[in-house]
């Protein structure tokens, strides 16, 4: 009570303050009442902390616990170091508990040391009262650090304090792979950094704007530019500049508002606005008649024309640092021009760039930003436990007969325009042409199967040609975009399907009365709320966050400070939400790659206590025989054999993290026919084009046969197993088992699997049928050439 009272009567005296005592102490001579109070303060502050010393340090070398004589002057040294902060001369306490636990925090980063000293102090005490000095002082002396720690403060006089206070200097020890990310980084200034979700990219990307605060002269002044295609995302990165460089600036402001520090600001720009002003000067500039029929003045004028939009696009967006989150956003065609803006030092920041390492949309991005210097994907955040082990089940549903019928027409209305496409043979030819002449032009690696191309397989085919072309901005014929449109149409079935959504909406009513924390990712707005709406019939902690909402943040925080509830959501969702304690993760929307549906699992599976999450995998599929009778020949179908590539998405993700996946609903006989044409169609002598890229055998086989130091390669022990496998088809789970026993035999199982990266492996399970003979004829079949 001494504590407050004095600490009441300094902040009246010196700030003016309303004294807000219970005793009406005002009443009465002020210097009365402190001369009072302070020294039998005093006497019991010194007395108090003479004990907690002595009992404190149970073990190591400290620097007072053999001289409690000198303890007092060595405390009063302590605290009166911190001047910078706004301490009192006389009473033990700071006027401004904020600047002191900044100037604190970030000392300790100095010296590194674990700021948390400052927080458990905090934690039992009032920051910036005379109890907060005593046990800062306490924690601090266990740990050994007063000597390092004064001696940085005494080095500084009170305006240098300040302008640590006021710096973008984190207030917060990195991770030993956020250390690793930036020093692989520093090397060149450039590059792009890929981290899992949950691991602290966003810090990676503060470490180098502080970086570049430190290296500016005395009077030098550094912009960094901050882009984002989300403002959920940059709202995101303004927060948490704010807390992990200077929580006295104000954090609810919105990412329009920059940042100032004492020699850097921080601005956020979405990357639409800037290819919108991009454009506009596009338009300006380029608003004229033909300059001239002469080809080469006009190509010359071309040129200096688009040298004066990046003049003035710079003029407006040039930094000294730029950071690009989400950067595997940025290969898009339309986005492509925030490239123009220049910059000294460039970072690109994603969960990873791409599914398929090497394609065009990697090498855009290298191109731009520099290559990819460092990654940290899931299987490392878990093995070096950032992020916990997690259960994942994948759930099938089918289509209702309605739907069926709906997908039925439109696949027949497909098959007739791909034949129709493909009678146009010349037209096909023509497109190839300017595809290879754009990506060479570009320096983009073009697959093989696009060039000379004639006729297209399959609409897997199709969609992969078009995609590569409508990455060059080549237009596509009428047919080619009235097929795509067919396309999406018949994927909304697949997304939007009833059984799928009410399947997901009984697991979500299950997990809430138990009152659990879960995250559900949907396709469409419309769809989230009306699932919202169906279960708010019997809960009332259900939030939802899209677009259209104008206020969703609100719900989101409110989400975020409930005990337990559902956050329903679309493609919002997929990057910039941090919500540590959702323990269970829906995912409805059928994820277009390995990327998003890692993203999803990463919203779900961040580090919070004991909490064990669960993720729940959704695929929709129609009922085959239906209309395709008993026909083996899918090979027009292939585009919707997404069922098995999400299968085999999840297995080989799986096996990567050391997790059981556990597959509902395997025996269905469409599934098998999948399977089965996957086994009979594919040929193991040729690259078949699937939407995860090219199944090569080769690739897929090569780590079985690897030898690692003296251990026999993982086939021999695999095709023991196979052998003596009592049964003629192996399901998920024990070919998983199988997996994980031929490459870690020594691994103790008890205490959960290992992690394991086979890239493909749940192909091989699919060429052979299932079957284990066939299986063993594979490896049998390329043996020679690995020996």
């Amino acid at each position: 009570m001494v504590d407050d009272e004095l600490s009441w009567y300094y902040d009246y005296k010196f700030q003016s303050k309303h004294y807000p005592s219970p005793m009406n102490y005002l009443e009465y001579d002020c210097s009365v009442y402190r001369n009072n109070f302070e020294p039998y303060f005093n006497d019991y502050f010194f007395e108090i902390l003479k004990r907690r010393v002595s009992e404190s340090f149970i073990k190591g070398d400290n620097i007072v616990k053999n001289d409690l004589s000198g303890i007092e002057t060595r405390f009063l040294n302590f605290y009166r170091s911190f001047n910078g902060a706004g301490i009192h001369e006389t009473y033990v306490g700071a006027e401004n508990p904020q600047k002191l636990m900044i100037l604190l925090k970030k000392i300790c980063v100095l010296n590194n040391f674990d700021p948390m000293c400052v927080e458990s102090a905090a934690h039992s005490t009032v920051p910036g009262r005379a109890l907060f000095f005593l046990e800062l002082f306490v924690q601090m002396n266990y740990f050994d650090v007063i000597e390092k720690f004064q001696q940085t403060v005494f080095d500084m006089d009170e305006s240098e304090q300040r302008r640590l206070i006021s710096s973008p200097s984190l207030m917060l020890v990195p991770w030993d792979h956020q250390e690793e990310a930036f020093n692989e980084w520093s090397k060149t200034k450039n590059g792009i950094v890929e981290m899992a979700t949950g691991t602290g990219k966003t810090v990676v990307g503060l470490m180098t704007i502080q970086k570049l605060s430190e290296e500016l002269g005395p009077n030098q002044e550094g912009i960094v530019r901050i882009l984002a295609h989300s403002t959920a995302i940059l709202d995101q990165w303004r927060q948490e500049a704010v807390r992990k460089f200077n929580p006295l600036l104000d954090e609810t402001k919105s990412y329009k508002s920059s940042l100032k520090f004492n020699n850097v600001t921080i601005h956020f720009n979405t990357i639409q606005k800037i290819v919108k002003d991009a454009t506009k000067l596009e338009a300006n500039v380029f608003n004229h008649d033909e300059i001239s029929e002469d080809e080469e003045i006009s190509k010359i004028y071309e040129r200096a024309m688009e040298s004066i939009i990046l003049d003035d696009l710079n003029s407006k967006y040039y930094s000294d640092l730029l950071i690009v989150d989400e950067v595997h956003h940025s290969a898009a065609p339309s986005y492509r021009k925030i490239f123009g803006i220049k910059a000294k030092q460039k970072i690109g920041l994603s969960a990873t760039v791409d599914d398929n390492k090497g394609n065009f949309k990697l090498n855009i991005l290298e191109r731009e930003l520099g290559p990819v210097v460092y990654n940290f994907d899931l299987k490392n955040a878990i093995d070096r436990g950032i992020l916990p082990k997690f259960k994942w089940d994948f759930h099938t549903t089918y289509l209702d007969d309605t739907e069926n019928a709906e997908f039925e027409k439109i696949t027949k209305s497909i098959l007739t325009k791909l034949t129709e496409i493909n009678e146009e043979s010349n037209v096909i030819l023509k497109k190839s042409k300017e595809v290879e002449t754009e990506f060479r032009k570009r320096k983009y690696p073009l697959p093989k199967y696009h060039v000379n191309k004639t006729h297209f397989l399959d609409l897997k085919d199709f969609i992969s040609f078009t995609s590569a072309a409508q990455s060059c901005k080549i237009t596509l014929p009428p047919k080619w975009v009235e097929l795509f449109a067919l396309i999406f149409k018949r994927r909304e079935i697949i997304h939007d399907s009833k059984p799928k959504l009410d399947e997901a909406t009984k697991l979500a009513e299950m997990y809430l009365k138990s009152d659990k924390k879960i995250i559900m990712f949907l396709k469409r707005t419309e769809t989230c709320d009306e699932i919202a709406e169906l279960l708010r019939i019997n809960f009332s902690n259900v939030f939802v966050v899209h677009s259209k909402i104008k206020d969703y943040k609100t719900n989101l925080e409110d989400f975020k400070a409930a005990k337990s509830g559902i956050l329903i959501g679309a493609n919002i969702l997929n990057e910039g939400i941090d919500i540590p304690d959702a323990e269970i993760g829906i995912n409805v929307s059928s994820s277009k790659t390995r990327l998003e549906l890692i993203q999803r699992i990463g919203r779900v599976i961040r580090k919070k206590g004991d909490k064990v999450p669960h993720f729940h995998h959704y695929s929709a599929i129609p009922k085959l025989l239906d209309y395709y009778g008993f026909d083996e020949n899918l090979l027009s179908y292939i585009e919707d054999l997404s069922l098995t590539e999400d299968i085999a998405w999840s297995q080989e993700t799986a096996l990567k993290l050391g997790i059981d996946l556990k597959i509902n609903d395997t025996e269905s006989n469409d599934i098998k026919r999948m399977e089965q044409y996957v086994a009979n169609n594919v040929s193991l002598d040729e690259e078949f084009e699937t939407s995860v890229g090219s199944l090569n055998i080769l690739k897929i086989l090569h780590p079985f046969y690897e030898r690692t130091n003296v251990k026999k390669p993982a086939y021999l022990a695999l095709r023991r197993y196979l052998q003596e496998y009592d049964g003629i088809e192996i399901s998920d789970s024990d070919w998983s088992t199988f997996i994980f026993k031929s490459f870690a035999p020594d691994h103790d199982y008890s205490e959960g699997n290992p992690m394991i990266n086979i890239p493909g492996h749940y192909w091989i399970l699919l060429l052979g049928g299932r079957n284990p003979e066939n299986i063993v004829r594979i490896f049998n079949q390329y043996e020679k050439q690995f020996s």
